[in-house]
């Protein structure tokens, strides 16, 4: 089961959120900011991380920031919501963008998607430092 961590401090927008993930069948977990989130990350999270943008304490764009610089939290797949609209050079650190009130539908979709290329890279990876090796040059 894929486990999805919302991250928000308003719980007006967390609630609505768990009910959707959960009711198609993701593991949630919940934090009111990005210093709780990371807190969380710590401990060998593999999933997907839903944060609001503008939050206290620490933001959606520095959780973002910290989990890129980790080894093992880099390639998580981040979705930042925000009620602003998206910023002119895209969204940062690699992440999906959502403007509130985001099509909670449309959302979970672009989320199974994202966890799905997650997988598929985390089984990838490993495959590809064999190219170029020539399997005649094995004992």
């Amino acid at each position: 089961m894929p486990t999805v961590l919302l991250v928000d401090d308003e719980l007006d927008n967390l609630l609505p959120l768990k009910s959707v993930f959960e009711a198609n069948g993701y593991s949630v977990q919940l934090a009111t900011n990005g210093k709780e989130a990371l807190d969380k990350l710590a401990c060998c999270f593999r999933g997907l991380i839903v944060s609001d943008w503008e939050m206290p304490v620490m933001d959606g764009l520095d959780l973002c920031r910290q989990v890129r610089s980790r080894p093992t939290t880099r390639e998580l797949p981040i979705i930042l919501l925000s009620a602003l609209p998206e910023p002119a050079d895209g969204p940062p650190c690699g992440c999906v963008y959502f403007r509130k009130p985001a099509n909670l539908d449309v959302l979970v979709q672009s989320a199974s998607r994202l966890i799905a290329h997650h997988m598929y890279l985390a089984i990838a990876a490993p495959a590809g430092r064999w190219q170029g090796v020539d399997a005649r040059c094995w004992p």
